[in-house]
């Protein structure tokens, strides 16, 4: 009810201010990373801007907002997680220490692969050791082939165009399948 409320508040708008488009998506995108609303907005990128603006547009807006979530974590959270839960659940201290040293390939794997949540993989990230250049880089390219395809979709539902909305779904579950071929 509530993301109803909210895309009907953003259609209207755009439609009131269609200079404004590109500004309010990444704006909008940056914030909507923040609380779980990416992907949805990622859609309506496509649906506005069509597949090669709205992918511009979502990757801008969804690498602040990654940024934002990673900073929030590591300058709000990172102490207390490190200190106080990290030593309860030794197991988790193995996975901090490949991240230390794959970091990137972490990062971009789970980018990648659009069945890892984008919000709680960008706080997830922040209260880890991994450094702020592996997630930046990882995150910025990581982002593209399934930026580009959940707009493509998007696009492809304005459009109403079966095959494209076929072509678009194959995209996402061929991301997908990296998980089972990728090992980090």
């Amino acid at each position: 009810m509530i993301f109803k409320t909210i895309f009907e508040a953003i259609k209207m708008f755009i439609e009131m201010h269609p200079n404004l488009t590109w500004e309010f998506l990444i704006i909008a995108k940056s914030l909507g990373s923040l609380i779980g609303i990416s992907t949805p907005l990622t859609l309506l990128s496509g649906a506005l801007l069509g597949t090669f603006w709205g992918t511009i547009v979502s990757i801008i807006g969804n690498t602040i907002g990654a940024m934002t979530c990673f900073f929030v974590a590591r300058y709000l959270f990172k102490d207390y997680i490190q200190k106080k839960l990290l030593p309860k659940y030794p197991k988790i201290k193995d996975y901090e220490e490949k991240l230390s040293k794959n970091g990137f390939y972490t990062v971009i794997f789970f980018r990648l692969v659009p069945i890892f949540p984008f919000t709680p993989i960008n706080y997830l990230l922040g209260i880890t050791n991994v450094s702020f250049k592996e997630y930046f880089w990882g995150t910025f390219l990581g982002i593209i082939p399934g930026t580009i395809a959940f707009v493509y979709f998007g696009e492809s539902l304005q459009m109403l165009n079966v095959y494209k909305i076929g072509a678009a779904i194959l995209a996402i579950v061929a991301l997908g399948l990296i998980g089972k071929f990728w090992k980090v």
